[in-house]
């Protein structure tokens, strides 16, 4: 698995990820890995991985769901 292939799939745990109290953890934890791996992609790699990620699903990736700035580049 490249930085890329990680980057979509910790995306996508995050988002879909339950909504309880351990969901909220788990779903913390995958931006958290995002947010570590972003440095390593381009700006597009980035926004590429954002719209797969959420591919297949009624959910739109938010910028607001990432707090470095490097992530929102």
């Amino acid at each position: 698995m490249d930085n890329y292939e990680a980057f979509v799939l910790a995306l996508r745990l995050a988002i879909t990820a339950p909504t309880t109290s351990e969901g909220d953890r788990k779903s913390q934890e995958c931006i958290n890995m995002a947010e570590q791996i972003a440095p390593l992609l381009t700006p597009d790699e980035i926004s590429r991985a954002k719209d797969e990620a959420t591919r297949g699903t009624n959910l739109r990736m938010s910028d607001s769901m990432f707090q470095q700035s490097v992530v929102l580049d």
